[in-house]
């Protein structure tokens, strides 16, 4: 009876471990620093990561190639002129045609990248984009704070295997993104910058107005890099139309290291 007590308690405690929740938070002030924040015990076990600060494609990669357990993601940069981060709904709407998804200000819409970006979402890694079909829409000018933070990309493609790209309808109603900083670097085959980083085959992005002072730039380290850049979307496989861009755009390629 008593070895038998002791198999039970074993096993209750194997069941829990195998069970319990690990979880990280981390501050990315450099983007792409994820891997080397981590130890590798933490990659093996961390099943919750919240990540806040400055979010690009080499640290989606480590989430997805190194962190095999990993089941809840939370994106929350630092933006917003309230310098709030990430919003959990939107203003208003349901998404559909007559009653879009509102994006109000920089948290809401910082809700609607963390979204599509994310990887751990089913949605997202076994069928469409949770962008997929729905409709959003600006209710006011958004200002993202790009004194102080980063823009993370709505798409980001950051897998062939994930479906982290835009596929919906985004109506800018001719309102202005102010003071947005994007600076994507890497020794990656693809970066993106932009507002929107990549669109699929069933996006529109209509009507949107970038501000002077919004600025957009893309470094790749190597000699095969394919580095899009654009103040709207960086990579465009859907429809882009009634778009006004008054910032600075630029990609570089530094092929010395």
């Amino acid at each position: 009876m008593k070895r038998l007590l002791c198999f039970i308690a074993a096993l209750l405690l194997i069941n829990y471990f195998s069970n319990s929740q690990i979880y990280k938070t981390i501050d990315l002030t450099t983007s792409g620093t994820l891997s080397s924040l981590l130890s590798n015990e933490e990659k093996r076990n961390v099943t919750n990561l919240t990540l806040t600060g400055n979010v690009d494609t080499r640290d989606f990669k480590c989430m997805r190639d190194e962190m095999s357990v990993l089941s809840v993601l939370d994106i929350s940069p630092r933006i917003g002129e309230d310098g709030g981060g990430v919003a959990t709904c939107f203003a208003g709407g349901d998404g559909t045609y007559g009653n879009p998804y509102q994006i109000s200000n920089a948290s809401e819409l910082a809700f609607l990248a963390q979204q599509v970006n994310d990887i751990t979402s089913e949605t997202n890694r076994y069928g469409n984009n949770y962008s997929y079909g729905k409709y959003f829409v600006l209710t006011a000018n958004i200002d993202l704070n790009g004194a102080n933070n980063n823009w993370t990309p709505i798409g980001n493609n950051a897998s062939w295997e994930f479906n982290n790209k835009f596929q919906g309808t985004f109506e800018g109603a001719n309102f202005e993104i102010q003071n947005m900083k994007v600076d994507v670097s890497g020794n990656e085959v693809y970066l993106y910058a932009g507002l929107f980083g990549y669109i699929g085959t069933e996006s529109i992005i209509r009507n949107i107005n970038i501000s002077a002072s919004c600025n957009v730039k893309v470094t790749g380290y190597g000699v095969q890099m394919l580095n899009f850049a654009a103040s709207v979307v960086a990579y465009n496989n859907g429809l882009v139309e009634n778009c006004l861009n008054s910032g600075s755009v630029s990609a570089v390629t530094d092929d010395s290291n």
